[in-house]
């Protein structure tokens, strides 16, 4: 008998009531059980903001399953896979949301994990690498680090599928210009100490660009202040997908490039990007649709200007991002491996 397939997961605050995130996919893949997650995930990130309640982190962590919150949802999956059996537990955030208990392996059950995080995240936490051996299947996000994996579960179980796209919302405008504008999105991995002397750089020999960066606010202490510098922070994805309209370079300062939700949707729009890192693992767009470069200051600020003078969109960049990265196919690729765990 095949196994039923159930989702555990949950939105990250600012995925919520928007068309990013890796929680999309359960709006493509059809579970037979959904397992929520978000008051786990919300009562986790309460728990840091203040001195205090980071004591209280550190104690709990030592008496719920290493959480700082008491994880209901595990408690939900084990009952599940003791009366039901035969269940295969999709942990969407793995980092966030896997325990390895035995009880999530009774009656035939099996737990697959997709990760997001690099391979140095794991690598030097010996009780994650316990957790990652024992997964029937992990799933990871970028391509290139699935030979270390192999070699960490010890097992040809860990399979590359991409993050997924909302490509019926991100899609190129109609008649749309763009303008002499640098655009930056994100706060996963993103240097802008680096960022911020490519800015300065740009403001000082073009006096009509103007820089915007979407990011959380606590990133704005890295940012040189100017008025030709626009920071921002929780904007609608409709205000996104017009500032990708616009703009004539998505400007991305990665320590390290792998899963990118910015780099999706920016190619979903067809708007023109230039990547900026020293180590890259490019698993998603050929090199012939994104600029990719090392970290050098004069020839970072040289190409985005060269970028900038012939704004374009892309549309065979909006279309290989469509044909490749929609929810419904990653979503297929991964409710085929989920299956094969059976």
């Amino acid at each position: 008998m095949p196994n039923k397939l159930v989702y555990i997961g949950f939105g990250f605050h600012h995925h919520l009531g928007g068309h990013a995130g890796y929680h999309q996919i359960a709006n493509y893949l059809k579970y037979d059980f959904y397992v929520d997650a978000q008051g786990f995930y919300n009562n986790c990130a309460k728990h840091r903001s203040n001195f205090a309640r980071r004591i209280r982190h550190y104690i709990l962590s030592h008496l719920w399953f290493g959480f700082n919150a008491f994880p209901w949802y595990l408690i939900k999956c084990m009952w599940m896979a003791l009366s039901k059996g035969h269940l295969t537990f999709h942990f969407i955030y793995g980092e966030n949301l896997f325990y390895n208990s035995k009880l999530l392996k009774v009656r035939g059950c099996k737990t697959v994990v997709t990760l997001h995080q690099p391979y140095e995240w794991f690598i030097n936490k010996p009780s994650w690498i316990k957790k990652l051996k024992s997964v029937d299947r992990v799933i990871l996000v970028g391509e290139a680090e699935v030979p270390l994996f192999k070699k960490l579960t010890g097992r040809d179980n860990v399979f590359f599928i991409p993050h997924g796209i909302c490509s019926d919302f991100y899609c190129p405008g109609k008649d749309e210009r763009r303008e002499n504008m640098v655009l930056t999105v994100g706060n996963w991995l993103r240097d802008f100490q680096f960022a911020d002397k490519i800015y300065q750089q740009l403001l000082a020999t073009d006096q009509n660009v103007r820089i915007v960066i979407i990011s959380n606010r606590d990133n704005q202490r890295f940012i040189t202040r100017n008025s030709r510098i626009q920071f921002l922070s929780g904007i609608t994805d409709e205000e996104l997908r017009e500032l990708y309209r616009k703009t004539s370079c998505l400007f991305l300062p990665l320590i390290r490039f792998t899963a990118n939700n910015a780099l999706l949707e920016a190619g979903a729009v067809g708007c023109p990007v230039l990547i900026a890192c020293n180590f890259s693992d490019n698993s998603y767009i050929p090199d012939s649709f994104v600029n990719v470069q090392p970290m050098q200051v004069g020839l970072v600020s040289s190409e985005i200007r060269r970028m900038s003078e012939t704004p374009q969109t892309l549309f065979d960049l909006s279309k290989y991002v469509n044909d490749n990265y929609s929810w419904d196919i990653v979503a297929q690729k991964t409710k085929h491996v989920l299956k094969e765990t059976n």
